[in-house]
Parts: C-alpha cells; sequence; structure tokens
C-alpha cells in the first residue's frame, strides 16, 4: 500500500482537469485547452521537476485517457482519481476502466467525488471500495468533498485521502477539519488555491457580472501590499503553508505556469505579517467562493 508522506518531492499536486477539457473563464488570445501531445509533455515536465501526484477524474474529459498515455506503467509518480458513481455495480465498472486507461494493477488513490454527507454515512459505497482495495485494485480511499459536514463525515467513514477547499478567501476548512484530518493521519488535497483563477492576474480583468470576484481579489492585493502580478504566487505559498500534512493543487497549463509554482514552493512560508492579514480576508459568502453561484456566460464548461 502507498505511503503518501514518501510519495513526492515536492507539495506540489498537478491536477488536470483543464488539460482534459475547457475549464475556468474564457481568457482572449489563451487556447481553450491543450493539444493532448502538449499536455503529455507539461505533465512530463511536471514529473521531472519534482511533483509526483496528479489528480484526475473519470468525469473530466480526457484527464485519464491523458494521464495514463503520460505515465503507463510510471510507478514513480502517485494518481489519484475519483469515482462519481455511487452504487456497487458502477463503482466496479469505474474502477475497472480506470485501470484500464492508466495501464495499472492498482490504483493508488480513489476518491469519492463531490461526496455528501449523506452518501459516506451510506455503508455501500464504504463497503465496496473497501471490498476493492482488499483485492488489491485500490491503494487508499479517499473522498473530495464541499463543507465542512461532508468533511466530518468523510473523516468518520475512515477515508485516508480528503480534497477539501482552502485559499486566501475560503478559510472555513481551518476552523475545525484541518485539525481533525492531521489528528487522524488523514491526508489532505489542498484544491480551489486560486480559486478558479480569481486569485490570480486574471482576477483584475474581471468585470461585469464577475465584478463581486474583481472586487476581492483587489481587496487582497491591497491587504497584503502586492502586486497583481504576485498574487498567485501569494496564493500558493498561502495554501502550501496552511497545513504541513498535505499537498496543494495547481492546474498549470503551461510550463510558464508550472515553473512560476515551483518557484514559489521555493519561496516557502510567508512573512507573519501577511499571514495575520489574511486571517482578517476570510469569508464565507458563497456566492463568492463556490464558482456553481457564478454567472455562467464567463466560464468555460466546467
Amino acid at each position: 500500500m502507498i505511503h503518501l508522506s514518501d510519495v513526492s518531492q515536492s507539495r506540489l499536486a498537478m491536477g488536470t482537469v483543464a488539460l482534459g477539457m475547457p475549464y475556468g473563464f474564457s481568457v482572449e488570445g489563451k487556447p481553450q485547452r491543450l493539444l493532448r501531445k502538449d499536455a503529455v509533455k507539461l505533465l512530463h515536465a511536471a514529473r521531472d521537476a519534482g511533483v509526483r501526484w496528479f489528480d484526475t477524474a473519470p468525469g473530466y474529459g480526457e484527464s485519464e485517457q491523458i494521464v495514463g498515455e503520460a505515465f503507463a506503467n510510471d510507478l514513480s509518480v502517485v494518481i489519484a482519481t475519483k469515482v462519481d458513481r455511487t452504487d456497487a455495480d458502477s463503482i466496479e465498472v469505474s474502477i475497472e476502466q480506470s485501470l484500464g486507461r492508466f495501464k495499472r494493477e492498482q490504483l493508488d488513490i480513489v476518491q469519492i467525488h463531490n461526496a455528501t454527507a449523506e452518501l459516506l454515512l451510506q455503508t455501500d459505497t464504504m463497503e465496496m471500495l473497501s471490498k476493492l482495495q482488499q483485492q488489491g485494485k485500490i491503494g487508499q480511499i479517499g473522498a473530495s468533498v464541499y463543507g465542512e459536514e461532508a468533511a466530518k463525515a468523510a473523516l468518520k467513514a475512515g477515508i485516508k485521502v480528503l480534497q477539501v477547499a482552502c485559499n486566501l478567501l475560503d478559510q472555513r476548512m481551518l476552523k475545525q477539519v484541518v485539525t481533525d484530518a492531521e489528528q487522524q493521519n488523514v491526508h489532505l488535497l489542498i484544491r480551489s488555491v486560486f480559486l478558479k483563477g480569481v486569485l490570480t492576474s486574471w482576477g483584475r480583468d474581471l468585470k461585469g457580472e464577475l465584478d463581486l470576484l474583481h472586487q476581492a481579489a483587489q481587496g487582497v492585493v491591497e491587504s497584503l501590499q502586492i502586486e497583481w502580478e504576485e498574487l498567485a504566487e501569494v496564493a500558493l505559498r498561502y495554501a502550501l503553508h496552511c497545513t504541513q500534512q498535505s499537498h496543494a493543487l495547481i492546474g498549470a497549463t503551461s510550463l510558464q505556469e508550472l515553473q512560476q509554482a515551483l518557484l514559489a514552493e521555493q519561496q516557502g512560508p510567508l512573512p507573519e505579517w501577511q499571514m495575520q492579514q489574511i486571517k482578517k480576508l476570510a469569508t464565507e459568502n458563497d456566492q463568492l467562493l463556490n464558482p456553481s453561484q457564478w454567472p455562467k456566460s464567463n466560464q468555460l464548461s466546467g
């Protein structure tokens, strides 16, 4: 079975949704997604730079196929995928399909995708995943959740990898969930580091229906006394050090973005005065923190 503390030379994890389908905001001059051969090259570059954890899902367009092409039979990397369906037969079919795409005999990590508290408290899903784990088809069982209630249910269910949102604005999981996860030796996968691009220089250009997002990002820039071009670096440095037992997911779609993330990691933790300011930036406004609540006109599918 995989030991998560030993898997990576870097605490960066690479999310691959934007490699498999259009994702995020429509930005002038930026292609909606990379060509497949370029996506594979980018994954290889990340691995060669020390990134060893790659997150994907059957629901991310061609993401699993691309990750499988990049890392077929490469056991130096950890692939964390997901199951979207919850009945036993569908879970088993999904696992077999993922194994085929990755050309592996075992999936390192399988997360229940968008797991709700109700689902996690049911026994059928966990029993099926446990059965597949006993058969050697799954290494670790995890869950990707929204909200504290679902996160606590996941911990109660005994999962070993918990994917949650945490960023400069969304600090809700730091209140209790992160502490509980660390006490139970559960590995955290921190997503929404850049809030789907809001907490990057793209946030400067969000206008009209998306002005609420622009104003939030502007407030971060002013509070932390940084330039817009520094925002992504600061957001990532925060996510990397909001908890020690974790990896931070990045969605790099170019070598430049990958290199910037690697440089940000090398910078280490933020100064204490900025960390204190960040505590004041926390909000629970779901219209701001939950992309499903945002206007759809400027968003790509996904």
